[in-house]
């Protein structure tokens, strides 16, 4: 049988033609080269939507979203391109990227730290790649560290080498607070209520 239904579940053999109809009612034709039992994921192999030389499209279906599959009658036909060789180095390195991607990006919210503090580190951060929470504490480049309240006054350095790291962290820290209060007072300046303006709407008011 070219594919059969036991206990609820089915079951598709390599190499077969198959019509696959989407709970969206897209229709999908290709040769099946994977299907996984346990997450009724299927792999259809099909001709290149593009007609780009020796290529070919794979797509990866979740049966639980489609509506009907349809067994393709055998038929003499131009075969497909083989599937190009994967590069199972290249591909963990870029599984290694993304997962310290991921780590780092969860690594940069602190826990119970101001929402201040947040900000800061993300300055920081754009700068420098080496930063890190430690505790409630932002460690840069493993030779400062900056505790609350975050001012260029809380940064110390954590070896005596030298202290060229720890001005240029004073410096960032600086620039943050000075362009915060900036911010500020440009919003203040943008939107002024003087107490004749508010008289005078009083008295249109009235």
């Amino acid at each position: 049988m070219t594919w059969i239904m036991a206990q609820g579940r089915v079951y598709f053999t390599i190499g077969n033609e198959l019509t696959c109809t989407t709970c969206n009612g897209q229709k999908i034709e290709g040769e099946v080269i994977a299907f996984d039992q346990q997450t009724n994921m299927l792999a259809l192999k099909c001709q290149n939507s593009k007609q780009k030389g020796n290529t070919c499209d794979v797509h990866f279906i979740n049966l639980l979203y489609v509506d009907d599959v349809s067994l393709l009658p055998e038929k003499e036909a131009k075969p497909l391109a083989p599937l190009s060789n994967l590069n199972f180095q290249r591909l963990n390195q870029r599984l290694s990227k993304t997962k310290m991607e991921k780590v780092k990006k969860v690594n940069s919210v602190g826990q119970n730290v101001t929402s201040e503090a947040q900000q800061l580190f993300y300055h920081i951060n754009k700068t420098i790649d080496d930063i890190a929470w430690r505790g409630q504490n932002i460690t840069v480049m493993g030779e400062v560290r900056i505790s609350a309240p975050y001012t260029p006054d809380s940064c110390r350095s954590l070896s005596n080498v030298s202290d060229h790291a720890l001005q240029h962290v004073r410096k960032l820290v600086e620039k943050f607070h000075t362009d915060k209060c900036n911010s500020v007072i440009c919003l203040e300046e943008a939107s002024p209520v003087t107490e004749a303006q508010s008289d005078s709407d009083r008295e249109v008011s009235q």
